[in-house]
């Protein structure tokens, strides 16, 4: 039943506007838990990461004492964007029932990265 799910929420003629209102908090933390699992196996598999060249030597300059930022920012954990890509992608109207779900993707991949 959760491939059912998963195949037909990532379907963006449906997502999950087929089920009750019961089920569809149900789903949606299955596809919290899936996003979850997938995102741990990433984080285990070794990335390919091109070396680092060495750093260049900063010359002596008057701009050399200012600050080039005002700060670290702090970017949003992967867990919380893929839950609010989520989300955002749920709440949108469904596609036309001629849509071709592999287009919809294409099309959209800007929008839902993840």
């Amino acid at each position: 039943m959760e491939i059912f799910t998963l195949a037909t929420a990532l379907d963006p003629r449906f997502k999950l506007h087929w089920c009750s209102e019961a089920d569809y908090a149900l789903n949606r933390q299955q596809l919290i838990n899936r996003a979850r699992e997938d995102q741990k196996k990433d984080d285990k598999s070794p990335q390919h990461t091109d070396p680092v060249p060495p750093a260049k030597r900063p010359r002596c300059t008057l701009w050399a004492s200012i600050p080039t930022s005002r700060g670290k920012v702090n970017p949003v954990p992967q867990e919380t964007s893929c839950i609010t890509e989520l989300d955002r992608y749920l709440d949108t109207a469904c596609a036309d029932e001629d849509t071709n779900p592999l287009d919809y993707w294409k099309q959209h991949r800007s929008e839902f990265p993840a």
